[in-house]
Order: C-alpha cells, then structure tokens, then sequence
C-alpha cells in the first residue's frame, strides 16, 4: 500500500501491548458478508468493533520489541485497452525497535534491499549494482515520515512498522466497519473495511493472534479502481538478530549515487 496517509501508498502497513490470546470479538452467524447489507456509518465515524480490533491488533504488535513478516502482494495495472495486469511481488521485513530495520524487495524487475541502522538508511539495487545511502533519524517512525516527505520515497506496507499502527491507519479514515468472522488460508480471521479520500481498504486481523493476515487497497480515484492485496505470512518473534544484521551495507563493485531529492529539497 502507499502510505494510508497518501492515496498513492502502492507500496502500506508497526506497532502497542494488548494481549496476545483470544480476539477481541467472537464469530457471530448472524453477520453479514455482503457490504450492501450493512448500515452506512455516515462520514467520519469508524464503528466501535473495527476500532477495538485495529486497537488489538496495533497493541499486539507494538509488544514486540524484535519481529518480521513476509508480505506476497499482487498490484494491478490498468493497461490502455481497460484490462487489468496483475504484477506480483514480496516484500520482507525485519524490524528491531525503536531504530533498526531491514526491507527486502523482490520482483520481476526488482532486487532490492533497504537497511536503517538508526543513524543512516542505505538502499541497494542488486540488478542495477548501485546503492544510496542518507542520514536518517533515530527511530523508525521519523525515518519513514523522512523517507516520505523529503525523498518521496514510501515503503510498502510501512505504516505496520509504526510504533502506533493503528493511529496511522485511522489518521484520514472517514469510515469503518466490521464485516464479520471470515476463512483466509485456511483459518478465521475479522474482516474489517474502512474508507478515506480516494481509497477504499479492508484488513484481515487473525482470530487470536491479532496479526494482520490480508489487506486490500481500492485506488477509488483512478481508472478502473486498481487494487492491491497483500497476504501475510511468516510472522516471526525474534530473541535476536546477528550483531551485524542492520549493519550499513558496502557492497563492493556497485556505483554510490544519491536518493533523489524532490526540487525544493536541500
């Protein structure tokens, strides 16, 4: 996802210490799937068990002090004649608080890797051999909220690496439901959906875990209303990473260059 705070968050989703056990709502048979069904909460209101659950969902992975997640994400292109492409790719994420992470991108034409030590944030591009390093500050939240604004630079599901997820996510959020208890790969999860200025995205949180298993993006304001979905996988509680782990990086043979800075940008 872009950034939820930004209609074009292509590339969304960190995290607070409620508990990690039981959901926060349990399954009803009498819920409806069809959004059609459901009452329209109005403009500006977000119903009290979609908030709760993102809240549970924001607490649970904000209690982590060292964790990663896999997201394998499917992007749709809107071509001239109408069709639709879908381009699919993985992003994977190793996350130590409060300053350090790494980010691993792959796709048909990309090979990158993100590394924030907590001073700096370096990107390398392994097919192109070059990479770029700049000055960061000293926490994730900063870091990505400077990767934004001044690089215009916004990772893939980065607002998931907020230390309060879920005031990020509900920052612009006009509306919000909860659909209901629903199967995703094989285990029940709650379906919630929320809409803002130009884009429409649902979650799944997992029942008892509390870890975000789906996300849907609905680009409302472009042709053709592309999608992006993102599945979870992998969630993982480290002990600890290797000392090095979120070292800067130095590969040799490639070529230094510079992020690009917006005009305007010193």
């Amino acid at each position: 996802m872009l950034s939820m705070r930004n209609a074009l968050w292509i590339i969304l989703l960190a995290l607070v210490a409620f508990a990690c056990g039981e959901s926060t709502r349990p399954e009803r048979t009498d819920e409806p799937k069809d959004l059609r069904e459901m009452p329209d909460p109005g403009a500006d209101e977000v119903d009290d068990d979609a908030k709760r659950m993102l809240l549970s969902m924001s607490a649970k992975l904000a209690g982590f002090e060292r964790f990663a997640f896999i997201a394998n994400a499917t992007q749709e292109e809107i071509l001239a004649t109408g069709m639709k492409l879908q381009v699919h790719s993985t992003v994977h994420y190793e996350v130590e608080r409060p300053g350090k992470f790494r980010a691993e991108f792959k796709g048909a034409d990309d090979d990158r890797l993100l590394v924030y030590d907590g001073s700096s944030v370096t990107l390398i591009d392994r097919a192109k051999k070059f990479y770029a390093t700049q000055k960061a500050p000293q926490t994730i939240d900063a870091t990505i909220d400077m990767l934004a604004r001044e690089l215009e630079f916004t990772l893939p599901l980065s607002d998931l690496l907020f230390g309060d997820a879920a005031k990020v996510l509900l920052e612009n959020a006009r509306e919000g439901s909860y659909v209901g208890v629903e199967q995703v790969n094989g285990a029940k999860a709650h379906h919630l959906f929320f809409s803002q200025e130009g884009l429409d995205w649902q979650i799944w949180i997992a029942d008892g875990s509390n870890l975000p298993v789906r996300l849907v993006l609905t680009y409302v304001n472009f042709e053709g209303a592309p999608q992006y979905t993102a599945d979870f996988t992998d969630w993982g509680i480290a002990s600890e990473f290797p000392a090095d782990h979120f070292s800067r990086p130095d590969p040799a043979g490639f070529d230094l260059i510079e992020f690009y800075k917006p005009e305007g940008e010193g």
